[in-house]
């Protein structure tokens, strides 16, 4: 029996066709429940009016009112795999190699390279499963894709897998193991494998690749106005450069790669910091960011510092002269802290400690004296200064002269210096000079 014809308005003039069910691909789902009287009468209206305008055609109805409904089609096409390549997976996800083996020998036409609907393919799902003997078999096979694999892998703290990889690249072409990949879905461009093993902080994946000849280029300031960075300036994306130095920041500031690329990450951690401020200052988009990361680094710094068991460890620290001219400071790292505004670095009870120590020198008891006997002690060296000074002249290594050295005593030296002159200032200022002869002024 036929389905009976459809009511379809036609496009533009009538014709003598009449349109049916089998024009349109329909799926039949159970009819829908009936319309309120309300909105059935709407249709009626335009029916009458549509035929007395068109004469013999078909009366008017809704889409809506129909019973029967479009099939929906999909606005995404994801890849699906075949019962073969299923298969392949399941046995790649195993770990069994002969089993994959034997799969490959018996399908030798194999697309090796076959991905899911996420774009995993089989290399991935070995290193997912950490299976090293599986990623060793695969990367041996002919046409094997290695893609965004070392990525993976770096990302999964997976040194041994790594450095599979990176041989299999060095033996395909020696360059490829040093740059980034160009479509991958999970990496940008810009992302090399020892870039993202510095972000994840993996300390055997970073000194393998440092060893193997990998390297960061250290980020130009947004203030640089060289050649590069003007040409960068002119022809690059900007949102894809401040996303690629804000990157770089990132892993060059993680604390293991510190670690491996310098020899004295307390003054790297102090110029990284400053320079992150000044990114933060001037790049406002990313500002939280650069922030965070000039906290983390200047924390990293003081976490060293925290490591240090002794006075005498601490003073190696303090007494280094990197990043500063040639000076006499007694403790020049400190005085470049204070210049660069590390104030936790400053204030940490390992520093505090040791310039108490280089304070009060070996006059220990001055810790326990009673404030009032503190408050005292300028008022008392004032009638020994004549005597001081007569021992530094003329027996300078005297031990007493060795203890007025340290900068306790000359700083209540020099307040009791300073007490005696606002004295003779005042008793001279506030002395009769009723006696004293006045000359009179020369006339001429």
């Amino acid at each position: 029996m036929q389905r009976p014809p459809t009511d379809l308005p036609p496009r533009g003039l009538p014709t003598g066709r009449t349109t049916t069910l089998s024009d349109v691909p329909l799926r039949h789902p159970p009819p829908p429940p009936p319309l309120p009287t309300r909105a059935n009468t709407q249709p009626h209206l335009a029916n009458a009016n549509l035929t007395q305008g068109l004469g013999s055609a078909p009366p008017y109805r809704k889409f809506e009112d129909l019973d029967y409904e479009i099939a929906p089609k999909s606005s995404v096409l994801l890849p699906h795999l075949q019962v073969n390549e299923k298969k392949f997976f399941d046995l790649v996800h195993s770990g069994d190699v002969e089993d994959v083996k034997k799969f490959l020998e018996k399908n030798t036409d194999f697309n090796i390279n076959c991905v899911n609907f996420q774009g995993v393919s089989a290399l991935l799902v070995a290193i997912q499963t950490k299976n090293d003997h599986m990623v060793e078999f695969l990367i041996n096979q002919n046409g094997i894709d290695i893609g965004d694999a070392v990525l993976h892998a770096v990302r999964d703290n997976q040194p041994k897998i790594v450095e599979l990889l990176l041989e299999k690249l060095h033996n395909t072409a020696p360059s490829l193991e040093f740059v980034g990949v160009t479509h991958s879905s999970d990496f940008p461009d810009y992302m090399t494998p020892l870039i993202l093993a510095a972000q994840e902080g993996h300390f055997e994946i970073i000194e393998m690749l440092i060893q193997r000849g990998h390297g960061i280029a250290k980020p130009h300031s947004p203030r640089c106005r060289c050649a590069d960075c003007i040409l960068h300036l002119e022809k690059d994306d900007l949102l894809h450069a401040e996303t690629l130095r804000l990157s770089l920041y990132k892993a060059i500031t993680n604390p293991a790669f510190i670690c491996h690329s310098t020899n004295d990450p307390i003054l790297t951690a102090f110029q990284l910091c400053a320079e992150l401020r000044v990114c933060a200052w001037l790049v406002v988009e990313f500002r939280d960011q650069y922030q965070e990361l000039a906290d983390a680094i200047s924390n990293f710094a003081v976490e060293l510092i925290a490591c240090c068991r002794s006075t005498t460890e601490m003073e190696i620290i303090l007494t280094q002269t990197g990043g500063l001219p040639p000076n006499n400071y007694q403790f020049p790292r400190l005085v470049l802290a204070m210049d660069l505004k590390q104030k936790a670095f400053v204030a940490h009870p390992n520093t505090q400690q040791l310039v108490e120590a280089a304070w009060i020198g070996d006059w220990h008891d001055y810790i326990i004296q009673p404030t009032i006997v503190k408050l005292l002690y300028p008022i008392y060296r004032i009638f020994v200064l004549p005597f001081i000074c007569l021992l530094c002249i003329f027996i300078p290594s005297h031990p007493l002269v060795t203890h007025w050295r340290i900068p306790l005593n000359k700083m209540i030296s020099h307040t009791a210096g300073y007490f005696l002159f606002l004295i003779l200032i005042f008793l001279e200022s506030n002395i009769s000079k009723e006696n004293q002869k006045e000359d009179l002024p020369i006339v001429g």
